[in-house]
C-alpha cells in the first residue's frame, strides 16, 4: 500500500491507491449459457376435425389426450412446433442426428428436424440391437400433420435423399382429418405409434401388402395380430380430399396412394425402420427406444 500526498490550493490531500498484480486471478461476472431447445419435449398437435363418420362404421374406446399445444407452419410450409422452446441439452447423439439432417439437399420438403431427431434416435438404437435387416431406408410419418397434407417420408440414409414424399391415412377411430386418438387393442380400428419393422410381403385383398411388426409391447406390439399392414387405398388420393375435405380412413393401417404402393413396399420391405410420430398419449416418455439412449461411438 502506497500513500500519494496531493498539494492543492494549499490543501493536503492524503488518497490510498490499492496496487494489483498483474498476475491476480480475474474473477468475471457470472454467464449465461445459452442451450438448444430439447428433442425429446414432448411435441404438440393440433385437435380437429369432429364430423360424419367415414370408411369404417365400428365404434372403440379412445385412449389418449393431445397437448393443447400447437402445430404450425412457417413460410416455408415445413412444420414448427411452438412446443420446443423448453430448455435442455442435447447429448452427442442427437447433436449428430442435427448434423445427418443437415446433409440432405432437399431440406424444405424433409420431416421436421426434431421429428427426424426422434426418428434418428430409435433407427440408431435398433441398428446396434442388430434388429434392422434393410438399414438403407427410413421411414418417417408424421401424424401431428392433417391428412391433406404429405406426412410421409422414405428417406435414403445412404445417398441422403427423400424416395418419397406422400399421403398417407390413419385409422377410422384415430380421428377425422386429423389423428388424435390411439389404440394397440385389436378392433379399436385406430392407429398406433413407435418404431416398426417393414417385414415380409404378402398379395391380399388390397393386392401387394407389407406386414408390419410393431416393437414398442403396450405401443404398437399387437400391429401383426391386428393385422396393421401397409396397403395401397383408392380413398388416398388427392380427389378423395377434394371430394371430402380429407384422406379416406383405414381400420389402422398406414394406407397409401394405390398408384405408387407397389414401388415403396417393395422398396422398405425386408425389416427397414418404419415410425410413425404424434404426441398423443405421451408417447416419446412411454417409449422405451427413446429413452436411456446410450450414443453410439
Amino acid at each position: 500500500m502506497f500513500r500519494i500526498v496531493l498539494i492543492l490550493s494549499g490543501l493536503l490531500f492524503i488518497a490510498p491507491v490499492q496496487v494489483t498484480s498483474s498476475n491476480a486471478p480475474h474473477s468475471p461476472g457470472p454467464s449465461r449459457l445459452m442451450v438448444p431447445p430439447n428433442p425429446f419435449a414432448p411435441l404438440a398437435g393440433t385437435v380437429n376435425g369432429e364430423g360424419k363418420d367415414g370408411d369404417i362404421s365400428k365404434n372403440s374406446q379412445t385412449s389418449s389426450q393431445l397437448s393443447s399445444q400447437p402445430y404450425s407452419e412457417s413460410a416455408s410450409g415445413e412444420g414448427q412446433n411452438t412446443a420446443l422452446a423448453s430448455a435442455g441439452t442435447y447429448t452427442s447423439a442427437e447433436i449428430r442426428y442435427g448434423q445427418e439432417y443437415t446433409r440432405f439437399p432437399e431440406k424444405l420438403r424433409l420431416p421436421d428436424r426434431d421429428v427426424f431427431i426422434l426418428a434418428m434416435t430409435g433407427f440408431e438404437k435398433l441398428q446396434r440391437q442388430g434388429k434392422l435387416v434393410n438399414e438403407r431406408y427410413l421411414t418417417i410419418v408424421d401424424f401431428r400433420l392433417p391428412s391433406t397434407r404429405e406426412r410421409l417420408w422414405v428417406l435414403d440414409m445412404v445417398d441422403r435423399k427423400i424416395v418419397f414424399k406422400t399421403l398417407v391415412a390413419h385409422g377410422r377411430n384415430s380421428g377425422e382429418l386429423y389423428a388424435t386418438e390411439f389404440s394397440d387393442v385389436p378392433q379399436s380400428f385406430q392407429s398406433s405409434l413407435g418404431f416398426y419393422l417393414a417385414s415380409e410381403t404378402y398379395s391380399g385383398k388390397h393386392g401387394l401388402s407389407l406386414r408390419l411388426d410393431g416393437l414398442e409391447p403396450g405401443i404398437n406390439g399387437h400391429a401383426r395380430d391386428r393385422a396393421i399392414v401397409m396397403h395401397g387405398a383408392d380413398y388416398v388420393s388427392q380427389n378423395f380430399i377434394q371430394e371430402n375435405g380429407r384422406l379416406g380412413r383405414s381400420q389402422g393401417c398406414p394406407s397409401i396412394p394405390l398408384e405408387i404402393s407397389e414401388t415403396i413396399i417393395n422398396t422398405i420391405q425386408g425389416q427397414s425402420c418404419l415410425f410413425i410420430y404424434q404426441p398423443g398419449s405421451r408417447y416419446v416418455e412411454r417409449s422405451k427406444l427413446l429413452r436411456d439412449v446410450q450414443p453410439a461411438g
